[in-house]
């Protein structure tokens, strides 16, 4: 069962609601969800081209963003909108903690780390990138999967309704 919202996920999601407005709420939307996750999809494509030709910064980008965008897709489907991707990460982890393994939230916190330390700082030389490759796509497969159970109904989703409506009365 989920533990208590620690203060610094509520203070940090608060934040990004309110100051920010980085995390909005829409109309949920499968088709935008499909789309999200084609998105993810071209993402592992775009990937493994940039690995094959040696662009191990763009190969690293474009892991994190297929994360992102299956991520996104889980959003959409629940009517939420967020562009902010410090946001998006903890967001990920508030909703879907306990339905989700906390080795896959913490895969894509280091996903958006390297991402940064690959563009900004050409520090994540030392990237595993058969490694992160393998990661990326179990990663967007489990998305795609948890979505397809919610859609189907074999995954109950009161608990991350609560969830959503908690956070919307913060």
């Amino acid at each position: 069962m989920r533990m208590t919202t620690s203060p610094d996920t509520k203070k940090h999601l608060i934040w990004c609601k309110k100051a920010t407005k980085q995390i909005d709420f829409a109309t949920p939307s499968e088709n935008i969800a499909r789309a999200r996750i084609a998105q993810a999809r071209d993402s592992i494509r775009a990937m493994e081209v940039n690995r094959h030709e040696g662009l191990d910064d763009w190969a690293i980008t474009a892991s994190y963003y297929a994360k992102y965008f299956a991520v996104s897709a889980l959003f959409t489907q629940f009517g939420i909108k967020c562009e902010n991707h410090a946001c998006a990460v903890t967001l990920f982890g508030y909703l879907f903690d306990g339905i989700i393994s906390q080795d896959k939230v913490d895969n894509f916190t280091q996903s958006k780390d390297q991402r940064i330390e690959a563009l900004y700082y050409s520090s994540a030389k030392n990237v595993d990138l058969d490694e992160v490759t393998h990661q990326t796509k179990l990663f967007v497969l489990e998305m795609e999967n948890l979505l397809d159970d919610i859609r189907s109904g074999k995954q109950q989703t009161s608990v991350i309704e609560q969830r959503i409506n908690d956070f919307k009365s913060w």
